[in-house]
């Protein structure tokens, strides 16, 4: 049984390493370098700055949890999972944020789509062609949907990460609980 526990926090350990390095690549994009950006475009936004000092700190706290990972330090991974605990509220709030004020500006543009009249008097072979529709700008439900569910599948993972980072923190204290003697005097 205690192999098998073993093996089980090996894979834990495991999983939470490949999500450091899925939230490590996205925060870096998401905050860092494109608050980067947005600081060079517009050096007075407090937003783009706001982000980077943000995503900063959380990229901090990935190769501090990393470590806590692999060498079973109980103090950082709790930390660590506070950190995504915030994590996961800043996603959900930028998130829908970024929905709602990017859904106006994805319009589709609809085409003219030709409509074909064919005379009913077949002696005469000429074929009209009209055009009985205007360019028109709809909403592009496909983006929202695909942003929405980007945002959804991030929550899960973020989700997960947070409840293996507890485990873990969970099974390092029960490791190196004090074991209780007993003295025969």
């Amino acid at each position: 049984m205690a192999l098998e526990k073993k093996k089980q926090i090996r894979g834990v350990r495991i999983l939470l390493t490949v999500f450091y390095g899925f939230l490590l690549s996205s925060i870096l994009f998401r905050y860092v370098i494109h608050g980067i950006v947005e600081t060079i475009r517009r050096p007075t936004n407090p937003y783009a700055i706001a982000t980077i000092a943000i995503g900063g700190l959380v990229l901090i706290s990935i190769f501090l949890a990393t470590y806590a990972t692999w060498f079973d330090n109980a103090m950082i991974l709790m930390v660590t999972g506070i950190v995504f605990i915030f994590v996961f509220g800043l996603t959900l709030v930028f998130g829908i944020i970024r929905i709602i004020k990017t859904a106006p500006n994805r319009l589709v543009a609809t085409t003219k789509a030709p409509s074909v009249l064919i005379n009913a008097d077949e002696s005469v072979n000429t074929v009209t062609e009209t055009y009985s529709n205007e360019n028109t700008m709809i909403p592009d439900t496909y983006a929202v949907t695909e942003d929405i569910t980007k945002l959804v599948i991030e929550l899960i993972f973020i989700l997960f990460a947070i409840l293996g980072t507890f485990t873990l923190m969970r099974y390092i204290k029960g490791k190196y609980a004090p074991v209780p003697t007993r003295d025969k005097s």
